[in-house]
């Protein structure tokens, strides 16, 4: 189960990142001086679609444990290990926070997702 939830969370955050590089570049179309494409294409043609479509950048933020930290602390498939599940649930909480606090609301250059070890150390990933 942590190799499927991990394949479908680098997914969804691989999307993310695509989906805001389409974004720019079809902002950068429009405010360059690349020509339309050109007419001969139908109305359905994907360059067209894509160029017509109206689409700001995602700004996201996410926070996940360490893969670590969690075999660490709860290291169980069901779940039971309440104590080790409490621990990380404070240390994510704490890391949480503080990153909140001062995290701007606003596009990003990269998709990243900040990663917390046990000791509430954060690193950053944003390889997509």
């Amino acid at each position: 189960m942590n190799v499927r939830q991990g394949a479908l969370e680098r997914s969804g955050f691989k999307l993310l990142y695509l989906y805001n590089e389409l974004a720019a570049l079809r902002n950068h179309t429009r405010s360059s001086a690349v020509q339309a494409p050109p007419q001969v294409l139908p109305e359905s043609a994907p360059l067209n679609v894509a160029l017509r479509r109206q689409n700001n950048l995602i700004n996201v933020f996410a926070i996940c444990p360490l893969k670590s930290f969690v075999l660490e602390t709860i290291d169980t498939n069901e779940l039971w290990n309440s104590k080790g599940a409490g621990i990380a649930f404070e240390v994510m909480q704490k890391a949480t926070g503080s990153l909140l606090n001062g995290y701007q609301f606003k596009p990003q250059d990269k998709v990243r997702e900040a990663l917390v070890s046990r000791a509430g150390h954060i690193s950053w990933d944003e390889n997509f």
